[in-house]
């Protein structure tokens, strides 16, 4: 109850609080607008623009200007993105636009988005600000040319203003701001907002007055999860808004808020009423709490929602949904949600890995319908993938490696054989192999898949088949996180590896020694049984080859141990340093020589110790599920994996 009078009272006297929809099509800006915002208004510093990478989705940001405070939600402006964009239109007291000035080619397509977000009837009455963006650039229009081009003057219903701005510098943007919160005060919709919001807290006051009368804990507990938690925590969202997980579950929470009262009844759930329920969107949820959350006027497909205990199925659903709202953006596409689970981390912002997940999970799912529906939605995977680093893909339903060579091959990547690698594997079929072979009892360190050749693969796939009794999980890391510590705990010794690079040392049986993490024989490495074919292939890996009497050590490198991301402007901790130190180790290799500084001279233990330490400190453990894909950039991410109880079957496939 405290909670309760906590949340009205500050929706009664708190600041006046408006929603900013930051819209406009891809490259314009949008980010790099919300991070100086961020910087311009507020303690919290902003990603500058080298580091900020295409919305996949949404970004929020919160400003207190003008005794106001300002919501800003920054939706993805990718053409297959923009169809989620009227899922915010609802809730958005004003619309800020941003074009690009310095790109009068894609005017046409700005035209005709930042029309088809006019004619919406949900964004009747909001004012329109329309930033043109990138004044800094030599050839940029004046805000005057781009306000005719978006025929600004024919929005009589409306507050229109056209103003020019440099996102990268900041100039211009606090004119904007100033006249945006004066417009959004002045103007009819915010009215309209406040007596739908006002009307929802007399609503939900009322109801959990009602609520008294209900009998069972469970009902009632639903009651006060579904209007007083959404409700009353959707103002404490915005407090932790920047900071917390909970800013990714902003908008929906309100969404839902706001707009599900109208499907809300209470019958009775069992037979004869015996177990009394709640019902919100036509679905039942009782004292046994089984709740499958409905609200078919937030989203174009069903948003699921777990309020505590069991989902209707009796299975746990964690994996669905988020309490205090669907999380950002809800529907990614056709067949995909954006899913949640226990271990995830937040990063910068981002979920690590991100998770989805079917639609509906409670249908059954063909494997051939879950490839089909991969190549439809490909790049918006990629620009996922692209901006976390990784994706966990949990219950899709596949069953089989065939399934998962279906799967991979829907991405269209061009596969990477195996070769160079240190790890025993076995071809299942197609593409895919069997993941390290090493004993269940053996730890497998941190690593980039091969970073000890000069060609490694951008990606993997890993694919549970058969999930542990115990352990077996795969942890995952992103490198950037690891560079940017040891850079500041040991910047010597990064220094000199920088300088130095890396030289890995492993000396190869004939055969496979399914003993050991590293005991791919030289044959399986190189794919053939000819020595001269062995010596040619290796050195097209820039491996050097000294035969023994009873196999052949390796040498490779000297190689770069950090390497720069291209695509995010920034270092990773490319390398298998710790791999090597730590688990190159078998009756023929010996794990400290196995990696040394690219002039021969050894690595100092507590420099890679400490490392380790980092990697373990930053990485995120999700246990297997049977049928769990994890897609990975090979390039950010670096993984592992714990020992375990068998059986356990996990299957990988590499791709360029």
């Amino acid at each position: 109850m405290f909670s309760l009078l906590y949340g009205l009272w500050k929706y009664l006297f708190s600041k006046a609080e408006f929603h900013v929809l930051i819209l406009g099509i891809d490259k314009a800006g949008k980010t790099t607008l919300l991070e100086k915002l961020k910087t311009l208004y507020s303690d919290f510093e902003g990603l500058p623009p080298d580091r900020i990478v295409p919305t996949v989705g949404l970004n929020i940001g919160r400003i207190e200007a003008h005794k106001s405070k300002l919501i800003f939600w920054d939706l993805g402006g990718q053409l297959g993105l923009r169809t989620i964009w009227e899922k915010y239109y609802e809730e958005a007291h004003a619309i800020l636009y941003v074009v690009d000035a310095a790109s009068e080619s894609r005017l046409e397509d700005t035209k005709s988005a930042f029309e088809k977000v006019l004619r919406h009837q949900d964004l009747q009455g909001a004012p329109v600000l329309i930033f043109a963006n990138k004044q800094d650039l030599e050839g940029a229009v004046s805000a005057k040319e781009i306000g005719t081009a978006l025929n600004l003057k024919e929005l009589e219903e409306r507050e229109s203003m056209a103003m020019a701005i440099s996102a990268y510098d900041g100039s211009g943007i606090r004119e904007g701001v100033t006249w945006l919160v004066d417009a959004m005060r002045t103007c009819k919709r915010t009215q309209e907002l406040k007596q739908r919001a006002d009307a929802a807290v007399t609503m939900c006051t009322s109801m959990i007055a009602g609520a008294q009368k209900l009998h069972t804990s469970g009902a009632l507990s639903y009651l006060l999860l579904c209007i007083v938690r959404l409700q009353v925590e959707a103002v404490k969202l915005y407090d932790e808004a920047e900071t917390g997980e909970y800013g990714r579950y902003l908008h929906d929470g309100i969404c839902l808020v706001f707009m599900c009262f109208n499907k809300f009844t209470v019958q009775p759930a069992g037979e004869g009423g015996s177990d009394t329920g709640v019902t919100i969107g036509g679905h039942e949820a009782g004292a046994r709490e089984r709740c499958n959350v409905h609200s078919d006027n937030v989203f174009d497909n069903a948003s699921f929602l777990k309020l505590g205990g069991k989902t209707e199925c009796g299975r746990e659903r964690a994996d669905y949904c988020a309490v205090g709202g669907r999380r950002t953006m809800g529907v990614i596409e056709k067949e995909l949600l954006l899913g949640q689970v226990a271990d995830q981390k937040m990063v910068g912002g981002l979920a690590f890995p991100e998770v989805l997940v079917p639609s509906d999970p409670s249908q059954d799912v063909d494997a051939k319908a879950v490839a089909a529906s991969v190549k439809q939605n490909k790049d918006f995977i990629q620009q996922i993938l692209h901006k976390n680093g990784g994706i966990l893909f949990r219950g899709f339903g596949l069953r089989t490696a065939a399934d998962f060579n279906d799967f991979v091959d829907a991405f269209g990547y061009e596969e990477l054989p195996y070769v160079g690698g240190a790890a025993p594997r076995t071809n299942v079929v197609g593409r895919v192999f069997t993941s390290n072979e090493s004993p269940p009892d053996q730890k497998i360190p941190f690593h980039h898949e091969m970073a000890q050749v000069p060609e490694h693969p951008a990606k993997i796939f890993f694919f549970c088949e058969v999930e542990s009794i115990q352990g077996g999980e795969t942890p995952i890391v992103l490198s950037h996180l690891v560079y940017d510590r040891m850079s500041k705990e040991w910047p010597e010794f990064v220094q000199e590896l920088e300088e130095k690079g890396l030289l890995y040392n492993r000396v190869l049986g004939e055969g496979d020694d399914p003993s050991s993490p590293i005991g791919r024989g030289w044959q399986s490495t190189f794919l053939t049984k000819d020595r001269e074919e062995a010596e040619k292939r290796a050195a097209k890996l820039g491996m050097n080859l000294e035969w023994l009497e009873d196999g052949v050590k390796t040498v490779s490198g000297p190689i770069p141990a950090v390497k720069l991301d291209e695509a995010h402007h920034r270092k990773v901790w490319f390398n298998s340093m710790v791999a090597a130190y730590t688990g190159w180790e078998d009756a023929r290799n010996v794990a400290e020589k196995a990696v040394t500084f690219g002039d021969g001279s050894p690595l100092p233990k507590d420099a890679v110790m400490a490392c380790l330490q980092i990697l373990t400190d930053e990485s995120v453990a999700i246990p297997w599920q049977k049928g769990d894909v994890l897609l990975l950039d090979n390039v950010q991410v670096q993984h592992a994996r714990k020992p375990f109880v068998p059986p356990r079957r996990v299957l990988a496939a590499l791709a360029k």
